[in-house]
């Protein structure tokens, strides 16, 4: 969202964002023509959550008329509080849904306080969410079918854009201990089973008798230190078995990377970017790949990948997440590198023409003006 908003601009929208605050940074700070106010206690555990949104139902309470429309985000208290608060003070409010099976109505609702959750929620003057079938979620818990908007992930194309970093893909090899030319094929994002790391890592293996020269790249954060909720025993598995004779001197874990010439000089060192996760919102590191040519080969979850990516075309979407399936699909495309060439082509056009930064921006500022009581947002 800081992205859409700097895209804007300040003589667009005079923004503010509140977030969580995390240690060693100042309270308050502008980032791009965005004023940051940090709250909260810097910690993770529950209390410090439930002062965050305590923190955040009060600001807006406090400074809410000073604002044209209030944006929620965050799933927790703060994002069911965040309405009542707006509503008090009579401001209009929205809330983006970004994870399906996680925010979006009808699981929340599952949840403890569930209905209390929705209740607040139905606060909110609209919603907006990754795809269609997440936007369904909502109409389904009994929100008004006008009032959910289909609003997705934008990519900054001019940025991310097709390349070749060759010293990089000889860097990520040694990585992997191998000096020799070959496919790379990259995840990015955290190592958990959700994302089917462990699915990747497997199916992988299969593939490797028919492409021996192959590498498989984790970038992602290894330890707590990197990401604090980490299941560190789940990487050390993934760590036990890719250190085993079949795939040694094949995978590398990179770690977390932060820095986004990095991670582009990464995508552009690439052949195939796999995801294999089990719930995804839309995956803005699918974006990413697709805006630098790389094709993306992608697990089925219904509303979510197939409202990116058309299967054969600009990508693929195995069948299943059964191994076999997933290493089959792997197999097509390795074996292939004029198909992955045509389709890293069609990908591209697929984030200029739906999903660039700047038209996912028009269109949030255009929601903002709508909702707004005065014609501008903040």
């Amino acid at each position: 969202m800081q992205e859409i908003l700097t895209r804007l601009g300040p003589a667009r929208v005079d923004a503010t964002v509140l977030t969580l605050r995390h240690a060693g940074l100042t309270r308050r700070e502008t980032v791009d023509g965005v004023r940051v106010i940090r709250l909260g206690s810097g910690r993770i555990h529950r209390p410090a959550r439930l002062r965050f949104a305590i923190e955040v139902f009060l600001h807006v309470l406090r400074h809410g008329r000073s604002y044209d429309v209030v944006h929620g985000f965050a799933a927790g208290w703060a994002g069911f509080l965040v309405p009542l608060a707006a509503a008090l003070v009579r401001v209009p409010s929205v809330f983006s849904s970004t994870l399906r099976g996680s925010d979006d109505a009808v699981s929340i609702r599952r949840q403890s306080l569930g209905r209390l959750k929705v209740g607040l929620m139905r606060l909110y003057q609209a919603v907006t969410t990754c795809t269609p079938g997440q936007g369904q979620c909502f109409i389904e818990a009994g929100f008004p079918s006008d009032s959910v908007f289909t609003l997705t992930c934008g990519v900054d194309d001019d940025y991310y854009c097709p390349g070749t970093d060759q010293d990089c893909r000889c860097e990520l090899r040694r990585v992997a201990c191998r000096d020799d030319e070959g496919p790379v094929v990259l995840f990015i994002g955290t190592l958990t089973e959700r994302k089917g790391v462990h699915l990747l890592v497997d199916a992988f293996r299969r593939v490797l008798p028919r492409h021996p020269s192959a590498v498989l790249v984790l970038m992602g954060p290894t330890s707590r230190s990197e990401d604090p909720t980490l299941d560190e025993g789940f990487v050390d598995r993934l760590r036990s078995a890719c250190a085993g004779a079949e795939l040694k001197h094949h995978v590398a874990f990179l770690g977390r990377v932060n820095s986004a010439e990095r991670k582009r000089s990464i995508l552009r060192a690439s052949d195939l970017f796999a995801l294999f996760s089990a719930s995804e919102g839309l995956g803005i590191v699918v974006l990413e790949a697709m805006a630098c040519g790389i094709p993306p080969v992608l697990t089925p979850i219904p509303g979510v990948f197939d409202f990116i990516v058309d299967d054969g075309q600009n990508g693929r979407i195995a069948k299943s997440r059964e191994v076999s399936e997933l290493s089959q699909v792997l197999d097509e495309l390795l074996s292939s590198a004029e198909r992955r060439r045509e389709m890293g082509r069609r990908a591209r056009e697929t984030v200029t023409s739906r999903f660039s930064m700047s038209r996912i921006a028009a269109q949030y500022f255009d929601l903002y003006r709508r909702l707004s009581r005065r014609g501008r947002a903040a």
